[in-house]
């Protein structure tokens, strides 16, 4: 079995809001990835797949991501044809911006 991936997430929580605003909606439950954990709601994939509506394997990706290449790396994308982006609908972004540190 793999090991749990552990975050630390340097970012400060309205940092990641402003990001929040600033980057393309696709981008926007990777941030709300890390406002979770560094708000101290979760670190759990499972908790974090309910919550932001994705699969355990972007989560995994996600948090990969950050670990290798902190948040640059975990912003950056590729426009790839006919993929959709993930978005989280915004009654659910809501609910993450409005939970309680």
């Amino acid at each position: 079995m793999a090991s749990k991936i552990k975050l630390s997430v340097t970012e400060d929580l309205q940092y990641l809001k402003r990001l929040f605003h600033k980057h393309p909606v696709h981008l926007h439950s990777r941030i709300q990835m890390l406002y979770l954990i560094k708000s101290g709601v979760t670190d759990s994939t499972k908790v974090l797949c309910n919550h932001l509506l994705v699969g355990h394997r972007a989560i995994q990706r996600w948090k990969n991501d950050y670990l290798e290449g902190g948040i640059d790396l975990l912003l950056s994308y590729t426009n790839l044809l006919n993929n959709k982006p993930n978005q989280l609908p915004r009654s659910r972004a809501n609910e993450v911006w409005n939970t309680s540190v």
